[in-house]
């Protein structure tokens, strides 16, 4: 009961939610300049199909970024 109450108080928590979206976006548009070596921005189109080499920055991420 308590784990429910738990997961509603934060969904319920819309600044929250807003936020994590927010960064979540942040996250995504970094990876994809990373993935295609460019100043991507979210209104460009992406060329693929991407390199098969994967950028030597791939290297160090941590696999739960991934």
């Amino acid at each position: 009961m308590s784990k429910r109450m738990a997961i509603e108080g934060v969904l319920s928590d819309k600044p929250m939610q807003a936020k994590s979206l927010i960064f979540m976006r942040y996250v995504t548009v970094w990876l994809l300049r990373i993935a295609t070596e460019t100043g991507y921005t979210p209104s460009q189109t992406i060329k693929l199909p991407l390199p098969s080499t994967p950028p030597q920055a791939f290297d160090y991420l941590p696999e739960y970024v991934l």
